[in-house]
């Protein structure tokens, strides 16, 4: 092999070594940021503890409906309640949330008859009853079908600490 083709050689791999450090520093920096980025998240979700009021609009019993309502009686949060709306009296979904109230007497779950239609939408008239019975600013919504594990609350109200957000 020539000298001008060791030199050339060494100056490649030379480089070739460079670049790598130069790549796993980067690596290195971006996974560090990464990370402190997640312990904040973290720290932020665990530290926001607003009072909620989660607003369940119910028509109608299906198999799951107790275990999924039963899901928010659960929940890792200080302070919420759960307001569950019905139009009918003798809506199937009455008495299994009386069984939950039994269930749950430390909880805060009213059960709320929805008796006036706001407009032609009935889930948005009884989620407008719900939301002027509700105790709390802070507004959570969803289905009598929806489960949910027991961080679900500072998850979503973490993520409504975050400035630019109004909606989760």
């Amino acid at each position: 092999m020539s000298r001008a083709m060791s030199v050339s050689l060494g100056t490649f791999l030379g480089c070739t070594a460079a670049a790598a450090a130069l790549l796993s520093c980067a690596y290195c920096v971006l996974s560090i940021w990464a990370g402190i980025r997640f312990v904040r998240a973290q720290a932020s979700s665990s530290l926001s503890t607003r009072p909620v009021s989660i607003l369940k609009p119910l028509k109608g019993a299906d198999r799951e409906m107790y275990e999924a309502l039963r899901s928010h009686c659960l929940l890792d949060y200080p302070e919420y309640e759960i307001l569950l709306g019905v139009t009918e009296d003798e809506d199937p979904a009455v008495p299994l949330v009386h069984k939950l109230i039994a269930e749950f007497p430390h909880r805060q779950l009213r059960l709320i008859h929805c008796r006036q239609r706001l407009g032609v939408n009935g889930k948005v008239s009884s989620l407008a009853q719900l939301a002027s019975a509700a105790r709390f600013d802070l507004l959570v919504v969803n289905d009598s079908d929806i489960r949910v594990s027991q961080a679900y609350l500072r998850d979503i109200v973490s993520e409504l600490d975050e400035p630019r957000t109004g909606l989760v």
